[in-house]
């Protein structure tokens, strides 16, 4: 007669063996996998948000534009990041956050 006990991470058989059990490190596995590049991927988007504004005082010195066209470049950047943000949050409505 074999019986199971979960502890843990660990399954302890009716003999007293006990057996490692790797699915909780496939989970872990498979976070990473998917959170790791969706944070470098905010990372690098939140970057490019905060540099523009900074890139626009040096860019606007060098070319000569005036307040302006300095605000029709910076909205217009705002404009399509707002954008792009409406156009994610539709196409993960539609797709879903998991394809089963």
């Amino acid at each position: 007669r074999k019986f199971e006990i979960n502890v843990s991470s660990d399954v302890i058989t009716g003999d007293g063996s006990v057996e490692e059990e790797d699915e909780s490190e496939k989970k872990r596995q498979e976070v990473r996998r998917i959170v790791m590049p969706s944070a470098l991927v905010l990372l690098s988007s939140n970057l490019c948000r905060i540099s523009m504004p900074v890139a626009l005082v040096p860019l606007a010195a060098t070319y000569g534009w005036n307040g302006a066209t300095v605000g029709l470049i910076g909205s217009s950047f705002l404009w399509g990041y707002m954008a792009t943000q409406l156009l994610g949050g539709a196409l993960a409505d539609a797709v879903g956050g998991k394809r089963a």
